[in-house]
């Protein structure tokens, strides 16, 4: 199969369109081709250029390629069945209007921006499986050079400045098929990790259930293919009703009257304050939450698989027969592709396609998309509901609610022989009364932050798996993983565990994202001029290093944590080797201490300024004049 990866830069006086033809079997390039202006418009000749390569491919691939690249091709290829050639000045107008399109502007664009046979084999690495993050920021959390173009998009340009945006382009490609192999065709992050990530893989087999008279587009989200198969219909469908009580029965589950009361004005009463927590689990239009903070041994997880999924289906919360129906029919397909997904990649594509349906209902009950059938605020409130009180009965079930540990959404942390006889008592009874498989856990180590972080830990304090932003940036994003090993090494014993030698200059890379929150960001006292940078920290022996800081005060003013750091920073992660003989450890303690205080183990925290430090101290400088970085 031919995969051919594609971008485009439009300036006022620029065009370019990179194109790098692969072989799906080897991933090696076939062809590669750079289509630019003849400096005064893109002609017919161009277009038949891209038009032969996209041709040419069984798929093609972009990043948010579906709302601008190809919007912006399209029209040119219209305008040039009235013109030989497109000034450069109404390609740079047109794309200008796509990034800033809504529904009450650029009708011309929008009436021009789609070619079926394009979108028919187009993947969109953004659209259909990422969905999240800028491309600059994947090719981070990649380690791949961030570096960006300082040109504005109606710059003057000189022919050295046109060279280094084709350049930009093609790198753009480069990065943007690395991570389609890793993630938009194996299905997994930076770090290895996996998930439920779409892939062109699963989108092929997930189209084989697509109806035949329905209008097939490739490069639709998940959520959009599984409204399509599971409704037989793109069109907007009334919701049954408005009520989310309306859906199931409140006194059909065992829990405490006071729970059901919770539910029930949650559900009636949304803009009413009162209180929505029992006995420290807290209710909402999400799931249940409770937390006992703190390092724990032999701890019994029991884990409800594909809640939601289930809920649906019992409750027939879809909106119409047919899709109920449909999604049963799913369902049992899935048990099937389950049993052989490991003797074959086609099932394994199958079961993934399989599963990616039956979870698009999930967010797509919520978000109004275009007039998807899907959405239907109710159904998706009453799916959250019932997975509540299905937990519940699970948690007031329990002889020793001290014993209870955690409840997230669709599981339970316990301990006591009790509990967790009880839980595994209650495997049957939701299998009869639910339809549910409550699956059975021993983890013999566990420390937990808070409901959204905590790792996970063998008998012999080996770090098996975790979730939260802490164990994020370590695993999907590589970033400054020397402190985050660190601190997960130390969490569970009685000493902080430092090896800061056992680990290469990549680990100390700190990989950075400036938000819109990050305004008092600044490198040498003046603001971060671009949204992804590399740091190292290090000695002002390095003739490189400068003052780095990411907020206005540069300590916290009420535990003595330094937010600001000395170092260097580049866009290209191996530049950062040369400067690892400077390397500043003190530095990456400090940011270990910050780490340290959030989960909960400050007895281990030593850098923090005392009161007496703190006094006096306004700027970077006054730290590095007194020695305290």
């Amino acid at each position: 199969m031919k995969i051919l990866g594609f971008d485009i830069e439009t300036y006022k006086e620029h065009f370019c369109c990179v194109m790098e033809m692969y072989d799906s079997e080897t991933r090696e390039v076939i062809e590669k081709v750079t289509v630019t202006d003849n400096g005064s418009g893109v002609t017919r000749d161009h277009m038949g250029v891209i038009e032969h390569y996209f041709g040419q491919a069984d798929h093609i691939v972009s990043f948010n390629g579906k709302r601008f690249d190809l919007p912006v091709l399209a029209k040119i290829r219209a305008d040039l069945r009235r013109s030989p050639s497109v000034p450069l000045k109404y390609i740079y107008q047109d794309a200008q209007a796509l990034i800033t399109y809504d529904d009450n502007n650029n009708p011309i664009v929008k009436r021009h921006c789609y070619v079926k046979e394009w979108s028919a084999k187009h993947f969109d690495l953004l659209n259909n499986c990422l969905l999240r993050h800028s491309l600059k920021q994947w090719e981070m959390y990649f380690g791949l050079r961030i570096r960006e173009l300082p040109y504005a998009p109606d710059a003057e340009l000189t022919p050295e400045m046109k060279k280094e945006i084709d350049e930009y382009c093609a790198y753009d490609v480069f990065a943007m098929m690395k991570i389609f192999w890793a993630s938009g065709y194996d299905g997994v992050g930076p770090g290895g990790t996996g998930g439920i990530l779409n892939t062109l893989p699963a989108q092929e087999v997930l189209l084989e259930w697509w109806p035949k008279d329905l209008p097939f587009i490739f490069d639709r989200t998940s959520q959009g293919i599984g409204a399509g198969v599971i409704y037989g219909t793109t069109q907007p469908i009334p919701p049954k009703t408005n009520q989310p009580l309306a859906l199931f029965d409140l006194n059909s589950f065992d829990v405490p009257l006071d729970v059901k009361m919770i539910i029930g004005y949650i559900a009636k009463a949304p803009s009413i304050e009162f209180e929505t927590t029992y006995k420290g689990i807290v209710y909402g239009k999400g799931g249940a939450h409770f937390i006992r903070p703190g390092h724990y041994k032999n701890i019994y997880i029991f884990d409800f698989a594909s809640l939601y999924p289930t809920i649906i289906s019992n409750y027939g919360l879809l909106k119409t027969k047919y899709a109920n129906d449909k999604f049963a029919e799913i369902t049992k397909n899935r048990l099937e592709y389950k049993k052989h997904k490991k003797e074959s990649m086609r099932y394994y594509n199958l079961d993934r396609g399989a599963k990616l349906l039956l979870n698009s209902p999930t967010g797509a009950f919520r978000i109004r998309s275009g007039g998807s059938p899907m959405y239907d605020p109710a159904a998706g409130e009453a799916m959250a509901f019932i997975g509540q009180l299905t937990i519940s009965e699970l948690v007031f079930s329990l002889p020793e609610f001290e014993n209870l540990i955690e409840v997230n959404t669709d599981s339970v942390f316990v301990q006591g022989e009790a509990n967790v006889q009880k839980c595994r008592e209650m495997i049957t009874f939701f299998k009869e009364k639910h339809n549910l498989i409550l699956e059975e856990e021993l983890v013999e180590q566990i420390y937990i932050r808070d409901v959204n972080n905590y790792i996970l830990y063998d008998k012999d304090g080996n770090v098996l798996k975790g979730k939260g932003i802490a164990y994020s940036d370590i695993k999907n994003k590589a970033s400054n993983v020397a402190v985050y090993t660190a601190l997960f090494n130390s969490l569970i014993l009685p000493e902080l565990k430092l090896d800061w030698d056992k680990h290469e200059w990549r680990d100390f890379v700190v990989k950075y994202h400036k938000s819109a929150a990050s305004k008092y960001a600044m490198i040498n006292g003046e603001p971060m001029p671009h949204k992804n940078y590399y740091f190292m920290w290090t000695t002002r022996e390095d003739p490189d290093a400068v003052p780095i800081s990411f907020s206005r005060d540069v300590i916290d003013r009420k535990n003595g944590a330094i937010k600001a750091r000395f170092g260097v920073w580049s866009q290209d992660m191996d530049e950062l080797e040369k400067h690892f003989k400077y390397i500043d450890f003190e530095q990456y303690r400090r940011d270990l201490d910050v780490e340290l205080e959030l989960w909960h183990r400050p007895d281990l925290v030593t850098t923090h300024l005392s009161k007496t430090q703190r006094k006096s101290l306004k700027t970077l400088r006054d730290l590095m004049v007194r020695d305290y970085i």
